[in-house]
């Protein structure tokens, strides 16, 4: 039951960066971040994944990855179950200090809400933000 809720939360999340991935260089805006992103999931590069997430998330997926016996560059080559967008929108950029929220459509048209924060002077996909206590309690 445990290693199911997992693996369905580690689906979700690699569904959730692939949509934050879908919004459109590397790191100037948020909106910079997910295009590496997203062409860095469609490449397969852990590498890329990797430099485009914040540490929170980079140890947030390691767990997930530990958990399924895995290490986190085999979990991120993995498919998931919905694939980058070959067409995407993004809207409403919003950036606060150190914090920013970008609105992506999802490959089902409706409208989700990605969270970066500024790391390094780069902006980092901040998945472990999106996922709040879920996140948390799932790598118990």
């Amino acid at each position: 039951m445990k290693t199911q809720k997992t693996t369905t939360l580690v689906v979700a999340l690699i569904a959730l960066a692939l949509v934050a991935a879908a919004c459109g260089g590397s790191g100037s805006s948020p909106t910079a971040t997910a295009k590496a992103f997203y062409d860095a999931v469609k490449a397969k590069d852990p590498a890329g994944i990797k430099g485009a997430m914040s540490k929170g998330s980079l140890e947030m997926m390691e767990k997930f990855a530990k958990a399924q016996n895995k290490t986190l560059d085999e979990a991120l080559k993995e498919p998931s179950s919905s694939g980058p967008s070959a067409s995407f929108e993004a809207k409403d950029e919003k950036i606060t200090g150190d914090t920013a929220t970008v609105m992506v459509k999802d490959e089902k048209g409706s409208w989700e809400t990605i969270p970066f924060v500024k790391e390094d002077g780069n902006w980092k996909i901040a998945l472990d933000k999106a996922m709040g206590g879920a996140a948390a309690g799932a790598g118990k």
